[in-house]
């Protein structure tokens, strides 16, 4: 789903941020030990798209998870650091399903690399 045969185009000060690609305008990343690990569990999803240190989106895997609203590129991101295996969180089947409606609603816009 992500372009990970590029390097990053932004300057991510993170060095435990795991870059997981280029998705559109942002490069991507997850970060295991973020302050929210400890309290959720999984970890941050990350959106950068710019290399000034503010320019980026991040939110806790499981608050995106949770969240009664597509959150955009966050939830992209989401799905593909769950898919890839590198956190597993339990989830509640209406999730399951939440979350294939929205795939197969960017499948038929067109929405995908």
């Amino acid at each position: 789903m992500f372009n990970s045969m590029k390097d990053p185009r932004f300057t991510h000060d993170c060095k435990t941020c795991m870059y997981l690609g280029q998705y559109r305008e942002f490069d991507v990343y997850w970060c295991p030990n973020s302050d929210w690990s400890d309290t959720f569990g999984g970890g941050s999803a990350i959106a950068r798209y710019s290399s000034e240190p503010s320019d980026y989106k991040s939110m806790p895997l499981s608050v995106i998870l949770y969240a009664d609203h597509d959150m955009g590129i966050l939830s992209i991101v989401a799905r593909e650091i769950l898919r890839k295996g590198y956190v597993k969180l339990k989830i509640h089947r209406e999730a399951i399903e939440k979350d294939r409606d929205i795939y197969d609603d960017l499948w038929k816009k067109g929405e995908r690399c």
